[in-house]
This record gives structure tokens, C-alpha cells and sequence, in this order.
């Protein structure tokens, strides 16, 4: 490891045999097998048998011999170049039809690169899982010939307005685009999609096709098979259908693309956003947001992006020190519609002390005691339920409520405003859309019903805005700008914050600047992302130590430091400034090669992981 040059491997050649019974054009076929060994991940020559003719393309699944074993694998490429003695013959195909054209197959490359991982640990992502019968529908479909679309791709981030509701903002960007080639829209959520589903229907004739893991298994492949053989004017979907078949020159919309959601849950836990980037040189691609990532202001910040501002000047909002209370906001809004209260976490009481003495109610374990409206008194820790507390300290038994959640705050609420409909949205029972009538909302931040309301309230400005974390206070942003966004043009709100504070005065202006110079600037000084890459590598302590101390001498790695976890397991997180981003790839890719090689223990490597 001493040696920076020596993470550099020889390729292994398939093994061979001799066969005459080869197809009579273009036999030599180049695939990638799916080995399972890291560093055996480059493609094999292999031979078309005769017998499948044109069945087998680029795209069609197949199965190899590979050693002493069966491999899955996939063509990348048919030729007719010339056969090196003693290569073998695939054994069958798995599909009857290709699942993925030239262009994803490079697409996933390309991810695979910069994620420094294996492309099979991508193909999941991109294909459903298959369905004989779905392929039957498509074996004498051509796909349609890809437009000449000259000119230069546009590359954008586009504000959303508050006061109209933010689906018909997204739909209104499709609509947009006319005849402009194929649209594909990337959204954080089923309920995202499913409001946007309906909204675009009732506006356009030509097919909509979903891309989503809601749908049931044979619709998913067949609507996957759909987008690479018909190629659909519109296509929406969640997270994966960021990988979607489309037309050169047409258009990628990505909606909110810093919500934890739109990045994938298993290694190599890539972002959406990073996948519609490496795909904008062949499409014209769109952020849509209330509140732009700090990735994304970078690339306003470089030109790289175009920046659509609001066009709203300023909003009509009381703050913690003005004369107007929250409770007078509520009212006067109730006069007119329904108010939407936002609260920062689900739940009864989160924590609370006693009222004589106020020490804090703590289990026997040391866990925070909470009080379920249901159950009685828990605790965060080890779950444990009473239905009787006693103060640990003055044996008092009146509890003082320090944190509540949003059914002790609509249950309060309700008492304050009698006759008024409350409705609590959070977690696993949350109301997507605002009934008709009025109604008084609570909701935990996100599970804000879609709808128009008069008022909005932003409660738990302190607890949202002091989370910790590498995206918490982006994400806390995100929160307050999408639910103030569904107040009504003439509304009033409440921020429950300082009118100094940076935050309320970006609400008021509706617009993140300078705030987030401001934030771009720090993390540019403090080495952080988006001006670095990180990558952590988790393992046994003893493991660790002794590699931190060799990638403290990598010349690439500006900063390495350490986290003890729990029991033996250390965290190393190394950053790398932006610009060597290709580097760190390279070195990640030939790093997890010779450990592959060497048959070491697996280490757990993330490459620009969500949170540290």
C-alpha cells in the first residue's frame, strides 16, 4: 500500500474452448459477468451459439460459463472482430429481448465510476425484476430512431412560487416543453407522484407512464420495457427512474433534490441528483425546489447552472418578538379558511420534567421518558411503559411538559378553538390532501397536507434549526419553505423564530440569498461538501489504525480523521477537495481491487454518504 502504483491489477482472460458452431454474423460477443469478485470486473469475450441468431443483441441478459461455475451476464457489445482461439460459448440467454440500451449501459458505467463500485450492484436499480411474459408484448417493437436535436443542453435551477400549489408548478415545467422530446420527472415520494399523476391527466392526452416500486412486480418491467421500447412522451417516477431510456435531447426534472429519499438505500447509496448530472449532456435538465441544495448553489454559483428566481417580493409574517402571537395568526386565519400548524416531531409529550423540582423524568436505564396518550408513560430507550411516574429526586408525581409533539398540540388547539375540525398528519398516518371545509392541521414537518390554507404557522424553530447533522439545517430549510409555500397569496404566518434570525428573513424575502453565499463560503473554508468528496471506510479498530496511518500519506486526502463507534468498529472519513473528485474514484476503485485480490475481510466504503 506504500506504493501508490501498485494498485494497478492484470486482466484475466476468460477461459476457453473450441466450437464450430458459431453464429454465421457478428459472433463475438464482449459481456459483463456478474462474478461476485470485485476485480474481476471487466467484460469477457464470449461466442453466439448459432441457434439464437439475432435473439441475443446488446442489452440481452445471458448466462456464461465462467470457471467452474454459471454467471449471469450482460452484452455490452456484438461484433464481428476477430475470435481468439478457444473462447467459450455463452450457455442460454435469460432475456428474450435486450432490457437495456447502449446508452444506459454507459450511463451505469459511468455511476459505477464514480461510485468506485460494481456495475451489478447498479443493474437492480435500472432493471426491475424480470418477467417473462412482459417481454412477449415487445418482441416486434423497434424502438423509434433517436431525433438529430442540435444545440446546447439547458441546465437549470427554477424557484418555486409560493401560494400555487407546487404540483401544478411541476406539471406547468412538463407542459413547458411541448413537443421538445420526451420529459422525464424524478420525485421524492408515492404521494408526490401520484398528485402529480392526476394533475398532468387531466391536462394532456399523450401517455404517462410510472416508474415506481409501488406498482405491482410485472407492471413495473413491463412499464420498464415500455420507457426503453416505445419511448413515452412523459415518464414520472420516484427514485429509480432516474435511470429511464430516453431520446437524446429531452428533458430530465429532478423535484427537491436534496431529500434524503431520492438517495439510494443500499451501497452505493447514489443520489439522484448525481445521476441526472453525469446524464446533462445529452438532455436538457431542470431543478425544481423551494430552497436549492448547497450542491446545486454551487453550480448556479460556477454558471454551470442558470438560476430561475422567485418573482415574489416579500410575505406577509409575524415572528417571535411581534406584537401578533401564533394563537392570533390561528384565529385570524380560521375567519377565512382552513390554518395549517407545523410542529417538529410526532407523538404525546417527547420529554418532560417534574413541575415541582423540575429535574428531568429519566427511566432507571437513563433513557428520556416520554408520555404516549395511549400507553402511559415510555421510555426512548429501552421502551419500557408505566402507567404511574414518581420524580426520582422529590418523589413528586406532576409531570411539566418540556417537548410536545403534535397530538398534545392539536389536542390543545382543539380546546382553544372549539367547533373547528382538527386534523394531525405524521408518520404512518398522514393526510395527503386537505379535505374540503375548514380545518385546523397539525402536522409534523413533510406530512403537510396538500391544500390551500389562509394561515401558517411554523412551530419548533429551535429544535429544527439546531439538529446536527451534514444536511439537518437544509433539510430543516426545506421543511418551512415547502409548507409556507401552501399558503394562499394574502395569507399570514407565523415563524417561531427571531426575525433576525437568517431563516426568517429568507422566508420573508422567499429567497435563500445571500444566506446561502453565506453557508457556501464556510463550507468552502471548512473543506466540506460540496467543495470536497468524503469518503468513510468503517472496520475492526485494529484495522483501521493501521490503515489510517498509510491513507494519511495518500497525497490526495487533504483531511483524515477518526469515529469510535460502537464496541471494536472505527469509522475513518477522509475528504478530498472537489477537484480531485475523478482522482478519488480511481484511488477508491484500485483500494477495494487489491483488497478484493488479497481475499482481506470486507470493509464497509461509502462515497459521498448523506450523513457522516
Amino acid at each position: 500500500m506504500g506504493d501508490k502504483g501498485s494498485l494497478k491489477l492484470k486482466v484475466q482472460k476468460a477461459p476457453a474452448e473450441k466450437s464450430s458452431e458459431r453464429a454465421s454474423d457478428r459472433a463475438l460477443l464482449k459481456v459483463l459477468v456478474d462474478t461476485g469478485v470485485f476485480h474481476l470486473d471487466q467484460a469477457y469475450d464470449y461466442l453466439l451459439p448459432a441457434q439464437f441468431g439475432d435473439s441475443v443483441e446488446v442489452g440481452t441478459m445471458v448466462k456464461v460459463p465462467f470457471g467452474n461455475r454459471t454467471c449471469t451476464g450482460l452484452v455490452i457489445e456484438r461484433s464481428s472482430n476477430e475470435v481468439s482461439a478457444g473462447t467459450k460459448f455463452i450457455d442460454s440467454a435469460i432475456t428474450s429481448i435486450p432490457v437495456l440500451d447502449h446508452s444506459t449501459i454507459a450511463l451505469l458505467q459511468r455511476t459505477a465510476h464514480r461510485y468506485a463500485c460494481d456495475i451489478w450492484e447498479l443493474i437492480p436499480d435500472a432493471v426491475p425484476g424480470r418477467v417473462a411474459g412482459m417481454e412477449r408484448l415487445f418482441h416486434s417493437v423497434t424502438p423509434p430512431i433517436a431525433p438529430n436535436l442540435p444545440g446546447k443542453r439547458s441546465h437549470s435551477l427554477k424557484i418555486l412560487e409560493p401560494g400555487t400549489s407546487y404540483i401544478e408548478q411541476i406539471r406547468d415545467a412538463v407542459l413547458s416543453r411541448g413537443h421538445n422530446g420526451q420529459v422525464l420527472v424524478v420525485v421524492p415520494d408515492e404521494k408526490d407522484l401520484s398528485l402529480l399523476l392526476t394533475s398532468l391527466a387531466q391536462r394532456v392526452d399523450e401517455e404517462i407512464l410510472l416508474v415506481s416500486s409501488a406498482l405491482e412486480r410485472s407492471e413495473r418491467y413491463r412499464n420498464h420495457l415500455r420507457a426503453l421500447y416505445r419511448k413515452p412522451a412523459i415518464v414520472i417516477g420516484t427514485r429509480n427512474a432516474i435511470f429511464t431510456p430516453l431520446l437524446p435531447g429531452s428533458t430530465i426534472i429532478v423535484f427537491q433534490d436534496g431529500e434524503e429519499s431520492l438517495v439510494s438505500r443500499r451501497s452505493p447509496e447514489w443520489s439522484v441528483r448525481d445521476i441526472a448530472l453525469l446524464r446533462a449532456a445529452d438532455f436538457d435538465l431542470t431543478f425544481l425546489s423551494f430552497t436549492p441544495t448547497l450542491e446545486i448553489a454551487r453550480l448556479v454559483e460556477t454558471g454551470w447552472l442558470s438560476l430561475q428566481a422567485s418573482t415574489i417580493k416579500q410575505l406577509s409574517l409575524a415572528f417571535d418578538e411581534s406584537k401578533t402571537s401564533s394563537d392570533a395568526v390561528i384565529s385570524n386565519g380560521l375567519k377565512s379558511g382552513s390554518v395549517l400548524v407545523t410542529v417538529a416531531a410526532p407523538g404525546y409529550v417527547n420529554s418532560f420534567s417534574c413541575q415541582k423540582c423540575r429535574n428531568h423524568a429519566l427511566c432507571i436505564c437513563g433513557g428520556r421518558l416520554m408520555i404516549d396518550r395511549s400507553k402511559g408513560y415510555v421510555c426512548s430507550l429501552c421502551d419500557a411503559i408505566s402507567s404511574a411516574w414518581a420524580c426520582n429526586f422529590c418523589g413528586q408525581s406532576s409531570p411539566r411538559a418540556l417537548s410536545r409533539g403534535s397530538s398534545r398540540i392539536g389536542e390543545e388547539l382543539g380546546r382553544a378553538h372549539p367547533g373547528i375540525s382538527i386534523i394531525t398528519s405524521s408518520g404512518k398516518k398522514r393526510v395527503d390532501l386537505l379535505p374540503n371545509g375548514k380545518h385546523l392541521v397539525v402536522a409534523t414537518n413533510g406530512a403537510e397536507p396538500i391544500g390551500e390554507y389562509a394561515a401558517v404557522v411554523l412551530l419548533g424553530g429551535d429544535s429544527l434549526f439546531n439538529r446536527i447533522g451534514l444536511h439537518a439545517e437544509e433539510s430543516a430549510r426545506r421543511s418551512w419553505f415547502t409548507a409556507l409555500s401552501l399558503m394562499t397569496i394574502g395569507g399570514e404566518g407565523f415563524v417561531s423564530l427571531p426575525s433576525a434570525h437568517p431563516i426568517s428573513q429568507s422566508l420573508l424575502k422567499w429567497s435563500l440569498y445571500p444566506q446561502i453565499d453565506l453557508e457556501i463560503k464556510e463550507r468552502a473554508a471548512a473543506d466540506l461538501p460540496p467543495y470536497s468528496r468524503i469518503l468513510t471506510i468503517e472496520g475492526k479498530k485494529s484495522e483501521i489504525s493501521q490503515l489510517r496511518i498509510v491513507l494519511e500519506e495518500v497525497e490526495i486526502f487533504e483531511r483524515v480523521s477518526a469515529l469510535d463507534l460502537d464496541g471494536e468498529i472505527t469509522k475513518l472519513i477522509l475528504r478530498v477537495p472537489i477537484d480531485k473528485s475523478e482522482a478519488l474514484s480511481e484511488f477508491v476503485r484500485d483500494f477495494k481491487r487489491v483488497r478484493s485480490l488479497k481475499s482481506l475481510p470486507p470493509l464497509r466504503i461509502r462515497l459521498d454518504p448523506y450523513e457522516i
